[in-house]
């Protein structure tokens, strides 16, 4: 229910010397005679829930309907900030959760109904205290009902099983299963914006009640609401070690920002959390990067991270990529890499595009001797750009050579290699090409110039029987693609 801006700064300015919403005031006079813990519950009594209607329906009308909108919105700000005022004076959460049952419809930003005085600690620190003391008796928790099915009653089982054995998927799964149904865990509005009200007038004693909590789910309910801005600032605070919060704030962080735009300010987020998780539990760290394996931002803020650890854990950080014959993440994988080597010193970048390659060729040649892995186009894999410049860095010309030669005398020779069958024939024959594709790309890097392997490469391009044979069902045009870089020196090939 937002107000449009222009009505709305008239409207604050106007409520500095305007009355009672005698409508809305009526209703607020009913509400306060409840009991706290019935504002708080996740169902509503029905003579609240009857209220809240009622005031809904108020503010509404006033908003779309009125003739005198910005007098009538004056006296409903003025109304509620009544009980902000109040509660923050007496330190009174009631008239908190009064002046919340309005403000949670119209979401006016504390900063704009208080002066910078009103929210200093010196006047906010009872209140702040008697909100910390409430939310640390409130148990947000998620229960299977007795008559609930079987495979619901298995899957919160097994998420507090995962929770125990500090397995995040198995924790997880429960969660995003709830996040994907109906409204998720927005199941407590009222107390969703208690706790942004709480961040926002007194962020040390939120910290506090960061701080103690455990559970993931409870995290997941504190932050789902949050703008990436308090994200931020809770990733820097150092008190908030728990590994889970900081999953929780990473994973909030890289579901806001899911495209290659993102903000660096996220990305330094996320390797603080990272940071944190690191030092407490390198086990959970790892599983932490094969979660988030598909982010590229996640990807970007850990290659920055990476760059600053010992080799060992280079290598171990590397092993957690799964390697197959896909490219599906390779823009994630080659933000990790680009964010890698702009931090990292030749050393260690020697050592991780070594790990790279020799994960990268050890799945190769796998795939060579595997009956059922079939392949009939080029194997780029995420990790082509590592494998390009392990080459071009790391190999020098002459083996960049003699392996071209080796690869292509095997492409020539593909008939007399024997094969369990016809299709492990063809995927091998890709499987070669996949290698001299990425070959080619080093020859043009190093600025190669080789007469035999310019000729080796021709007859190989002229053998026209082979290219119908083995790339009839093939989607790229891979000798198209390698000719450009064998004739680098070409005028064509320099455009």
């Amino acid at each position: 229910m937002e107000i449009p801006e222009i009505t709305l700064t008239e409207s604050l300015r106007l409520s500095q010397t305007s009355s009672l919403h005698v409508g809305l005031n009526n209703l607020l006079q009913k509400l306060e005679a409840n009991k706290i813990e019935d504002f708080l519950k996740g169902e509503k009594l029905e003579e609240i829930s009857k209220i809240d209607q009622e005031l809904y329906q108020i503010l509404l009308n006033t908003i779309h309907y009125s003739q005198n909108k910005v007098e009538e919105i004056s006296q409903i700000i003025f109304t509620e900030k009544h009980y902000l005022i109040t509660g923050i004076s007496n330190g009174d959460v009631k008239s908190i959760l009064v002046f919340l049952s309005v403000n949670c419809y119209l979401q006016i930003e504390i900063e704009k109904l208080l002066t910078e005085n009103d929210l200093a600690e010196s006047n906010t620190k009872p209140l702040s205290e008697n909100i910390l003391k409430l939310l640390l008796n409130v148990k947000i928790e998620t229960h299977a009902l007795p008559n609930a099915p079987y495979h619901e009653k298995k899957i919160m089982q097994e998420s507090k099983d995962g929770f125990a054995d500090n397995d995040i998927k198995r924790t997880y799964e429960l969660i995003e299963s709830i996040e994907r149904g109906g409204r998720g865990f927005h199941f407590n509005f009222l107390l969703e914006n208690l706790i942004s009200f709480f961040s926002s007038i007194s962020f040390p004693y939120f910290v506090k009640a960061l701080s103690v909590i455990r559970r993931p789910q409870t995290f997941v309910f504190y932050l789902q609401s949050f703008k990436t801005e308090k994200l931020n600032q809770l990733s820097y605070e150092p008190s908030l070690t728990n590994k889970w919060l900081n999953f929780e704030l990473i994973r909030q962080i890289v579901a806001k920002n899911k495209d290659e735009n993102f903000i660096k300010k996220e990305c330094f987020a996320i390797k603080n959390c990272l940071l944190k998780i690191e030092a407490e539990d390198f086990e959970f760290f790892k599983q932490v990067i094969q979660f988030f394996n598909s982010s590229i931002i996640f990807n970007a803020s850990l290659g920055e991270l990476v760059a600053s650890l010992s080799d060992e854990k280079i290598y171990k950080t590397v092993d957690c990529f799964e390697i197959d014959k896909y490219s599906s993440h390779q823009i994630a994988r080659n933000n990790f890499l680009k964010s890698f080597t702009a931090n990292c010193s030749e050393q260690k970048q020697e050592a991780l595009l070594k790990r790279v390659y020799e994960n990268w060729s050890s799945f190769l040649n796998s795939l060579f001797s595997m009956d059922d892995f079939y392949q009939n186009d080029l194997l780029i894999t995420d990790f082509a750009d590592f494998v390009l410049q392990y080459y071009t860095i790391l190999v020098a010309g002459e083996e960049i050579l003699r392996q071209l030669e080796i690869v292509m005398s095997k492409i020539i020779y593909i008939d007399s290699e024997w094969s369990i069958s016809e299709s492990q024939h063809l995927t091998k024959f890709h499987l070669y090409h996949s290698q001299l594709y990425l070959l080619s790309y080093a020859y043009r890097n190093k600025k190669l110039n080789y007469a035999q392997t310019l000729q080796t490469f021709s007859e190989l391009k002229q053998n026209t029987i082979q290219i119908q044979r083995y790339f009839k069902h093939a989607k790229t045009n891979q000798f198209e693609m390698m000719e450009e870089n064998f004739n680098w020196l070409s005028p064509k090939s320099q455009l």
